[in-house]
């Protein structure tokens, strides 16, 4: 359905008028929207319909073993779930798969079994219906289940959070007589103790074995392919809204007691790790309206966030349910709406993958960003790039003033200005070396070589484990920019030193018909934009690493990250476009953007685990992997790189990697450390983009992370 509502699915059918722009859109779509198990069928496909193959011949299967399994599976079908709309989601799950085994049973027998699937507590229901002469659907039958289910759960609601049935509570607990009305068991039998002869509420047996020692709840758990993992499901079943995402919350508080809720699926266990409020726009059927989902749980192992029709009804609301939609009213008033996909109902919410953010974030925006300035910070604000942060200057940062503090720089003189803008083209491009640094990154580098094009001031950087190999950096940056953008370099400026003035680089440049234009002995400043660069990338990561508390040795790591973040921001030259935007023609997202050094959970593939092993690893943020949309991590517990893309972010309190924090994180040994650039202090330049292993090119385009909704 999402690549039809696209226009892919040409793609797919074969059509040879299919565009090959459309072609990789929908081999993109398929690929992404994979879990990591899925993901190794279609990772070397070339083309949609291959992948869609693949996973079709996967998942299909037709042998005659498989068919009898689905049948006898099918006959002896029963409710296990915690909700209805769980329940019907299996049955919907299993009538699929025989299906596909071509089985499949009529629409007839699938409401026969649904109905004698069903607890004694719908017996009344079932009644009605195998007496009703009138004919009625299979969505019918859903509704009316549903519906039925939301009423039992209000009579039978408790304080505790409760998922289908009622939470158990800690203690041996009475329940008031006109506080719970519990539905009576087969013939008669206590719930409690599994006796004859009266009810639950009336049970002296106390909680028995089946009291807990800490707090437990169900809750619906299901996956659905065709919505994106961050959408809303309208969980008739769940007591409380639930959601996946820490970054969502708008207000957040971790609970500190153990506390876990029980799923659809062979009730699996799922802990509760917080709670507070999300924000989401939600669609009523004529307008957007911001909405405050207070008391959210959240639980992390969700595949889909949940909203509670039940919580929603505790607050007056009230549901109803069609064949085809759901509508929340509050006095008459919708105030919410979803959307029927196959028996699921999903909340029509903004799922939108703009940066919004609550007003007292922009300093965790200026965190993100590696302590950009704030005049940068703000521009992004302006041009519309940061949804609902405040434009603020002159906010006191102590990493900042501590980290970037340098001598006031002289004015730039008239003749230098003219010299200087008549030079700022990208046929010209400016270099410098930074080093050596100390100590030596986790990968032996102890220099950095940086080349800027100078007219969109887009920068690229090479760590180095020697000054000589400058040469052959910039013989792999002259050809990536030949192919990437069709730029071809003229003219190359730096310094005398013996890294640019030597046999290797002079013929390379010789043959290439490339100028080199050098600097006066002792005169930096002719090579200002360079220099300044140099200033503000070390700047940046310095910041970074001491407000991460992570070891100097990471210096290669945070230099990548503030070039990432320098080549996708505007800046004093280019107000108007980052020099991200004027290279590839593309305005780059932000949206993935995180604070350097943060504490983060990845996901660990199955395939990586045993069955009772965690599924996450506690890691550390070191950047963006290049070439693939995914984070680089630190394993917190053994120091290996991690790269994964489902990752959860603790950014909000500031987590220390390291016991000690050192206040001068690195030093940088320069030729003449009183030069001044030629640009003056309030002049934002970019810092470059680097490369750790001088394994992949200097350019490229700017990865694209889709988030969930943004709150």
């Amino acid at each position: 359905m999402y690549l039809m509502s696209k226009g892919l699915w040409g793609a797919i059918a074969g059509d040879e008028t299919t565009s090959e722009a459309k072609e990789q859109q929908a081999h993109a779509a398929i690929v992404l929207n994979l879990s990591d198990s899925q993901l190794m069928h279609v990772i070397d496909s070339a083309t949609a319909r291959e992948a869609w193959g693949r996973l079709a011949r996967f998942h299909h299967s037709h042998d005659m073993a498989n068919r009898l399994w689905l049948k006898e599976k099918f006959a002896s079908f029963k409710y296990a779930a915690s909700s209805m709309s769980g329940h019907v989601m299996e049955l919907e799950d299993l009538v699929m798969k025989m299906k596909r085994a071509n089985c499949g049973p009529s629409e007839e027998d699938v409401c026969a079994v649904l109905l004698r699937s069903l607890p004694a507590s719908f017996e009344s229901l079932v009644q009605a219906f195998r007496m009703s002469v009138a004919s009625f659907s299979f969505s019918d039958l859903v509704s009316k289940l549903i519906a039925e289910e939301v009423r039992q759960n209000e009579a039978a609601r408790v304080e505790d959070a409760t998922a289908l049935y009622a939470g158990k509570r800690k203690g041996k607990q009475y329940p008031k007589k006109q506080q719970v009305r519990r539905a009576k068991g087969p013939s008669g039998t206590c719930y409690n103790c599994g006796k004859v002869g009266h009810y639950a509420r009336d049970c002296r047996s106390g909680r028995g074995p089946r009291e807990q020692q800490h707090d437990q709840s169900n809750v619906a758990f299901h996956a659905s392919e065709g919505f994106a993992s961050d959408s809303w499901v309208m969980d008739s079943g769940a007591s409380a809204h639930m959601c996946k995402d820490r970054d969502a919350f708008e207000e957040y508080e971790e609970v500190h007691h153990a506390r876990s809720i029980s799923s659809a699926k062979s009730n699996v266990k799922l802990n509760v790790i917080g709670h507070g409020t999300v924000k989401l726009r939600v669609w009523t059927g004529h307008a957007w309206i911001d909405a405050r989902l207070e008391n959210t749980l959240h639980v992390q192992d969700l595949s889909k966030n949940l909203f509670s029709l039940t919580a929603a009804a505790a607050r007056g609301m009230t549901v109803e349910i069609t064949r085809n939609e759901c509508v929340v009213k509050r006095g008459g008033t919708p105030v919410a709406t979803g959307r029927k996909q196959g028996f699921l109902l999903y909340l029509n919410a903004d799922y939108g993958t703009e940066c919004h953010m609550a007003e007292d974030d922009t300093e965790l925006w200026h965190r993100r960003l590696g302590h950009v300035s704030y005049g940068t910070l703000n521009a992004t604000v302006k041009d519309g790039r940061i949804k609902g942060a405040t434009m603020k200057t002159n906010v006191a940062c102590d990493v900042c003033a501590t980290s970037k503090q340098v001598r006031k720089s002289f004015k730039t003189s008239e003749e230098d200005a003219e010299t200087r803008e008549s030079s700022r083209s990208d046929v010209v491009v400016c270099s410098d070396v930074l080093g050596p640094i100390t100590p030596a990154s986790k990968s032996g580098f102890s220099y950095a070589v940086t080349f800027i094009l100078m007219k969109s001031r887009y920068v690229t950087v090479y760590p180095l484990r020697k000054k000589s190999d400058v040469a052959s950096a910039f013989e792999r940056f002259y050809q990536d920019v030949k192919t990437t953008s069709g730029t071809k370099i003229k003219v190359l400026r730096s310094d005398n030193g013996g890294e640019y003035r030597n046999e290797t680089m002079n013929s390379f440049c010789k043959a290439k018909f490339i100028k080199q234009e050098f600097t006066v002995p002792y005169n930096p400043e002719q090579n200002g934009m360079a220099e300044r660069m140099n200033r503000t990338l070390v700047e940046m990561t310095r910041c970074m690493l001491k407000e991460s508390g992570l070891d100097k040795s990471y210096w290669c790591e945070a230099l990548m990250t503030a070039a990432d973040i320098r080549n996708i921001l505007p800046n004093a030259s280019n107000k108007n476009s980052s020099p991200h935007e004027m290279v590839f023609k593309k305005v780059p997202r932000i949206d993935h953007m995180r604070v350097f050094g943060a504490q983060c959970y990845a996901h660990v593939a199955k395939e990586k685990r045993k069955k009772l092993d965690d599924s996450g690893v506690r890691c550390f943020f070191l950047g963006y992997e290049k070439d693939q949309k995914a984070y680089r991590l630190l394993n917190a517990d053994d120091g290996s790189i991690v790269i994964s893309r489902s990752v959860t972010f603790a950014e909000h309190s500031v987590t220390k990697a390291s016991k000690s924090r050192d206040t001068q994180v690195f030093d940088v040994i320069e030729e003449d450390e009183s030069v001044e650039a030629s640009l003056t202090d309030d002049e934002d330049i970019p810092a470059p983009v680097t490369e750790e292993e001088l394994r992949t090119p200097p350019l490229r385009a700017q990865n694209s992370s889709h988030h969930g909704p943004s709150v």
